[in-house]
Formats: C-alpha cells, sequence, structure tokens
C-alpha cells in the first residue's frame, strides 16, 4: 500500500480519498510494523502529513471520523519518532530520516501546529480535543525548540483548566486531556525549563479555586491532570529537598481548607452551617428527632 501511494499519481481528489477511504484503517492496523525501517518510516510520514492536509481542507475540517483517524494513524507514527528527540543529542542523531527528509518534515510538522495552536472554539468540543492530541503527536518536529515548547504548553494548559458549563455529563476534553501527561512523559527533558512557569499557573489556579468566592470550580479530572504533570517534572529534579518544597506549597491551601473545616465542623448542624445549605420551612428538625 505504501509503495502504491509513493508512485501512484492521484488524478484528482476524490481518487485521493478512494485511497484513503478504502486503505486507511489497513494503514493503521499496520502502520507499527511498516515504520521499522527508515525507508518505510518517511513514506509513513509523508502519507500522515498528505491525510492531514486533506483532513485540514475546508470541506473536511469538521469530518470528526477523518480526525479521529489521523490522531490514531501520529499516535503510531510518534512512538517511532520519540527516539529523534533525546536529551543531549542532535534531533536526527539516530540517523532513522535524512537530512533532506529532517528539514522537510519538521517544516510541514511545524505548519500543522501552527494551525492547530489556532483551534479554540467550544463550539466543537470533540474536534478541539483531538486537536490537543494530534498536537502532543507532532511535537518531536519542533526540535524541542523552546519557543515552539512554550506556545504547545500554553495552549494545552489553558484549553485544559478553561472552566466551561458542560450540560453532558460526558466531556470530550477529559478524554484527550491525558496527551498533556503523555507529552511531559515521554518530553520532560525538553519541558522541565519551563516548570516554574506551569507549577505557578497551577499554584495559582489552586488559590483561585480555593476561594470561597469562587463560583465555577475545575473538575477532579482537571486538577488530576496539572497535578501528574508537574509530579511527572519533579523527578528531573535532582533535590528531593526541593521536591518536597514544591509539593508542600502545592497542596497548602487545600490543607488549610481542611484545618478549617476541622475547627468550624463537630456535628451535623455545623456541617450543614459550613457548606451553606439553607433550610426551608417544611425541613426536618433533626435536632428534634434525636432529641
Amino acid at each position: 500500500i505504501a509503495s502504491y501511494y509513493i508512485h501512484h499519481d492521484f488524478e484528482d481528489e476524490s481518487d485521493y480519498q478512494k485511497f484513503i477511504g478504502k486503505n486507511r484503517a489497513i494503514l493503521i492496523r499496520s502502520i507499527n510494523s511498516i515504520c521499522k525501517t527508515s525507508e518505510n518510516l518517511s513514506i509513513a510520514i509523508r502519507i500522515g502529513f498528505d491525510y492531514a492536509d486533506y483532513c485540514f481542507q475546508s470541506v473536511n475540517i469538521q469530518n470528526l471520523l477523518l480526525f479521529e483517524s489521523l490522531v490514531a494513524y501520529w499516535q503510531i507514527i510518534e512512538k517511532h519518532l520519540r527516539s529523534l528527540l533525546k536529551p543531549i543529542e542532535s534531533f536526527n542523531n539516530s540517523k532513522l530520516l535524512s537530512n533532506t527528509d529532517e528539514i522537510s518534515f519538521c517544516q510541514h510538522g511545524q505548519r500543522l501546529i501552527e494551525q492547530l495552536l489556532l483551534i479554540n472554539s467550544d463550539n466543537n468540543l470533540e474536534f478541539l480535543a483531538y486537536s490537543l492530541r494530534l498536537l502532543t503527536n507532532l511535537y518531536v518536529f519542533t526540535r524541542g525548540e523552546n519557543t515552539w515548547t512554550q506556545r504547545i504548553l500554553e495552549h494545552l494548559f489553558r484549553t485544559i483548566t478553561t472552566e466551561r458549563h458542560i450540560v453532558s455529563k460526558l466531556n470530550p476534553l477529559q478524554k484527550q486531556a491525558s496527551c498533556l501527561i503523555d507529552l511531559c512523559l515521554n518530553y520532560g527533558h525538553s519541558i522541565f525549563i519551563y516548570f516554574n512557569d506551569l507549577f505557578k499557573v497551577t499554584q495559582d489556579l489552586v488559590r483561585q479555586q480555593t476561594s470561597s468566592e469562587q463560583q465555577t470550580k475545575l473538575a477532579g479530572w482537571q486538577w488530576s491532570v496539572l497535578v501528574e504533570c508537574l509530579a511527572i517534572l519533579l523527578n528531573h529534579f535532582d533535590s528531593f529537598q526541593q521536591q518536597a518544597i514544591f509539593i508542600n506549597e502545592l497542596v497548602q491551601p487545600f490543607a488549610q481548607i481542611l484545618n478549617n473545616f476541622n475547627s468550624n465542623v463537630n456535628d451535623l448542624q455545623s456541617f450543614i452551617d459550613y457548606i451553606g445549605i439553607k433550610t426551608t420551612p417544611d425541613a426536618v428538625d433533626y435536632t428534634q428527632i434525636n432529641s
């Protein structure tokens, strides 16, 4: 299939669409074994970029089925590309790609990343969620450059921690939010320099969320993503003392809430008063029941 793709001259978009539609599932299932040689890896990357360009055409941009397949495809490719970006190594030290392919792929990947960074609409959360996953799958094409890393982290943090009133119980962002965890896990050596910034943002969120005046609260999954990312990056510290200091600063606002709770709540009525439940005229007086 890969050989046919490279040597076949597609007549028009419908011809290309037929090829993708017919072979998409086969490509995704077999891509892991295809990528074991450098030649096939290059072909697989080209297919991935062409497929991405096709998905980003105006007539296809809202086709979630296409976009879901695109993300699945690049998730597999990314696993083979991680070795291209390791600490104290050049981007192409392992020579999995030719110099020409390296330059071409990085340029194409960065153009796609630029498009993904512009996606921020809440009108289609499922599409937004898939765009986050694809963004992290393409991170290797940034070569770990600081400017790209900072922009991607800011976009991910902002999108994941935005407070939204979701009517449906199922939030599509929750399913894909682990992409930020994967990014820290696989490329922590490139992200670690931004630990202090990420920590400060998270700490500010904690203080904001623990304020009694805050009406909309972040969901549990949002907190777990942020905390796990910081925990992963903490592993890059050589000092256990530094790790302990950061952890203590992060949990301090929650500790204050627990202390306040323990000081003010000692029976059912004080608990009701503490959480602010308003009694109604026909409410049962539990204190009378117990008397």
